[in-house]
């Protein structure tokens, strides 16, 4: 589920009331952010990694050295005889990407990124891997999943909590075009007020939805009434039976080799806005928040920044809508909090 295409929104701004919680214990952590794919700096002992930034999973993994060059040449590796605070651990890790798993040995040493420092860090080394990361534009993986345990250990995030580094066990972030901040131990600065919803799954950020509406149309069924938060992912994924109304809904047509639909520019400023319904209150995406605007041989061009992806049963919110919403991950409460973006 990891690579489909990459697109970014349009922030609508609207008047708005703003509310701000930057707590003292806040570490703010510089990202990358592109087309959608947010990735930071980490250094593994003293060997300089770039990881994905994904609340899509609880393991943190890096290439290691002997892995297959099938999927991971041209990756930076890291290499445990190099290390002298490397510490074997004599287990092996398995962790779900992009439609097919990593796996390797666990070990563990020390991690520095920008001011956060954590001594003996569990983390894997993936060996073994069906998703080649040879054209994407980091090493490996900062799981900032739900879980305080996984398959490779202690979790990042229940290291900062333990290791007294963060006041509050909650993260946020603020995204722009090519550049972001993620801020641990903060609720980050949003428009109104959050809106709660507890996790109903250990292993994600998934909350349950009231409904899912495109105007007055429902979308998804009692089955499907779910939102998983995945920054992993870059768009908006739809089981296929809800995607095929909202299609049909804004006369989408298929583009030839992809599975994203194009629209009628004309006719986007009359579409609906896409209201998610939870936690008792409304959550809405504007038109110009869910749909791609891009000019190709001097015309512009509509794209959908929602796509339907086979075999899930929930939708799940890639990075492209963390620009418009404001998620607020709370893993001591194991809760999600919405609001919109700045």
């Amino acid at each position: 589920m990891q690579k489909l295409i990459l697109f970014s929104s349009i922030l609508f701004f609207i008047p708005f009331v703003c509310s701000s919680k930057f707590e003292r214990g806040t570490i703010k952590i510089p990202l990358k952010n592109y087309n959608d794919v947010l990735y930071t700096e980490i250094m593994v002992a003293s060997t300089a990694m770039r990881v994905l930034i994904n609340t899509g999973s609880s393991e943190f993994w890096v290439p290691g050295k002997g892995c297959d060059l099938s999927w991971c040449q041209g990756k930076r590796t890291f290499d445990s005889s190099k290390s002298r605070s490397y510490k074997p651990t004599n287990r092996t890790f398995v962790s779900e990407f992009g439609g097919s798993a990593v796996e390797g040995p666990v070990g563990m040493d020390d991690i520095g990124m920008f001011t956060v420092f954590l001594k003996a860090m569990e983390f894997g080394q993936a060996l073994k891997t069906r998703q080649s990361i040879m054209y994407l534009h980091y090493d490996g993986s900062l799981g900032l999943g739900p879980q305080a345990e996984s398959s490779v250990g202690t979790s990042f995030l229940q290291r900062l909590v333990d290791s007294k580094l963060i006041d509050t066990p909650v993260y946020s972030f603020s995204l722009e075009e090519k550049i972001g901040t993620l801020y641990l131990g903060s609720e980050g600065a949003y428009q109104g007020q959050l809106v709660w919803s507890r996790v109903v799954r250990e292993d994600r950020w998934q909350i349950k939805a009231e409904n899912i509406t495109l105007g007055d149309t429902g979308l998804c069924s009692p089955s499907t009434c779910q939102i998983e938060f995945n920054t992993a992912v870059e768009i908006t994924l739809a089981p296929p039976e809800d995607a095929t109304k909202l299609f049909t809904l804004l006369g989408a047509q298929d583009t030839q080799g992809s599975t994203i639909k194009s629209v009628d520019c004309k006719l986007v400023p009359s579409f609906p806005d896409l209201v998610f319904s939870v936690g008792g209150s409304k959550i809405s995406l504007t038109p110009a928040d869910y749909v791609t605007r891009q000019k190709m041989w001097k015309k512009e061009l509509c794209w959908l920044s929602i796509t339907a992806y086979e075999g899930i049963d929930r939708w799940v919110i890639g990075a492209t809508e963390h620009k418009t919403l404001h998620v607020v991950y709370d893993f001591g409460k194991k809760a999600v909090g919405l609001a919109h973006a700045l």
